[in-house]
């Protein structure tokens, strides 16, 4: 690559792992999480959610990633797009009744360069810089 358009480098992919109460991992259960039927959402500059994808296993949005730590996670690509100072924000659907927020904070330089460095999901922080790989749980009792 030349100097002037060489190489982007983004780290941006958050790895969810969902569990009940009793701390069993609902994307490993056969009556867990239904895939088919999640929606994820970018939220645009405009504040409008825009479907970045619907109900499929995306090599380029979000998948079910397994045995990545200690069991199967919900790997997912957040928006970038600053909703409001350097936030972003992406919506986990899980039905028409039932969603999520992650808000994440960006540092972004010019075009090359795009990091996650903070992760808030439902408002609460879950995840900073420096503290391991971007991964966590979520209690998830009624899907």
């Amino acid at each position: 690559c030349s100097e002037s358009s060489c190489c982007t480098n983004i780290n941006t992919t958050i790895y969810i792992k969902y569990v009940y109460d009793d701390n069993e991992n609902i994307l490993e259960l056969p009556e867990g999480i239904d895939w088919s039927k999640i929606n994820i959402y970018h939220q645009a500059k405009d504040k409008t959610w825009v479907l970045f994808f619907e109900g499929q296993d995306n090599p380029d949005g979000s998948r079910i990633t397994n045995n990545l730590i200690d069991g199967t996670y919900l790997e997912i690509i957040p928006s970038t797009t600053f909703v409001e100072n350097n936030l972003s924000r992406t919506k986990i659907e899980f039905s028409k009744t039932s969603f999520d927020i992650i808000t994440t904070e960006v540092e972004k330089q010019g075009n090359s360069y795009e990091m996650v460095t903070k992760v808030w999901y439902n408002d609460t922080l879950k995840w900073k810089r420096h503290s391991g790989e971007r991964a966590f749980e979520v209690l998830k009792n009624n899907l």
